[in-house]
């Protein structure tokens, strides 16, 4: 875990330049996490980011946090993105696109722990209030490959494929 850490913070240090302005961002969203068995499990999450922006790009490093409606699934996810930014800084709306890869961990109370590897695509809208602060709306699919058994009622093996997350933030500049 902690060389993974390592790993994305060295990544973002690399792509990030002296010239770029940084970032710390906050999330909120509804996640909907499918399996090839047809299960689905849906509930809040919860993210924030750090990074730097410079130009059209910005790069950074962020970590989600997942709990179904039921409370019977967790998911922990830390994450590298990339995204390309359409518009200049002086724009009030600012469309983006961009990719997501990192590592998820998760938990349901019915089988252990598994982790994989996840990556995925993310778009959006950035909404610049001031100089400092913006507004973030956007939608991230997002794929891994977890092979889990389920031991109770009875024993069931699925696979869980992606999930779709919708999500509402707020970014600061520094």
């Amino acid at each position: 875990m902690k060389k993974l850490i390592l790993v994305l913070l060295s990544t973002l240090a690399i792509i990030s330049t002296s010239q770029a302005q940084g970032f710390i961002g906050i999330d909120v969203g509804s996640n909907t996490l499918n399996s090839e068995g047809g299960f689905e499990d849906s509930g809040l999450i919860y993210g924030a980011k750090i990074g730097s922006q410079q130009n059209n790009w910005r790069t950074y490093v962020g970590f989600n946090y997942f709990t179904s409606d039921d409370s019977q699934l967790d998911q922990f996810e830390m994450y590298v993105s990339a995204d390309y930014i359409f518009t200049d800084e002086t724009q009030l709306f600012r469309p983006f696109v961009g990719g997501t890869v990192g590592f998820a961990s998760t938990d349901y109370d019915f089988y252990e722990v598994d982790n994989s590897l996840t990556w995925g695509l993310q778009g959006g809208v950035i909404l610049n209030l001031d100089p400092h602060f913006s507004i973030e709306a956007g939608a991230k699919y997002m794929f891994f490959d977890m092979d889990i058994t389920v031991a109770y009622p009875y024993e069931y093996y699925d696979v869980f494929k992606d999930k779709l997350t919708f999500y509402l933030g707020t970014n600061y500049k520094f």
